[in-house]
């Protein structure tokens, strides 16, 4: 299952298109520091994420998403996402 979702969150089409239906996910945050640059702005936020497959297999992510944006024409936008998974352990 780890391998599917990770393929799958890299991938152009993403895990919110294509494989959307392969697995539930229930998760919980925490929004971390936001420094705001002018036009540019960086981040990151921890997550705690049950992820169960469609055959009833569940694991327990441990995360953190690093992040930057950009700002055009008075909206932010992404400008880099990463993913670093800290620890996946049985749900």
């Amino acid at each position: 299952m780890t391998q599917k979702f990770l393929h799958a969150w890299s991938s152009p089409e993403s895990c919110f298109g294509r494989a959307a239906g392969e697995w539930a996910q229930q998760r919980t945050s925490d929004s971390g520091a936001i420094v705001i640059d002018g036009d540019r702005a960086s981040g990151h936020t921890y997550t705690d994420e049950f992820n169960t497959d469609t055959e009833g297999n569940s694991e327990r992510w441990l995360n953190r998403y690093d992040d930057e944006w950009i700002k055009r024409d008075d909206r932010w936008y992404f400008a880099s996402l990463s993913l670093e998974v800290l620890k996946i352990r049985p749900a």
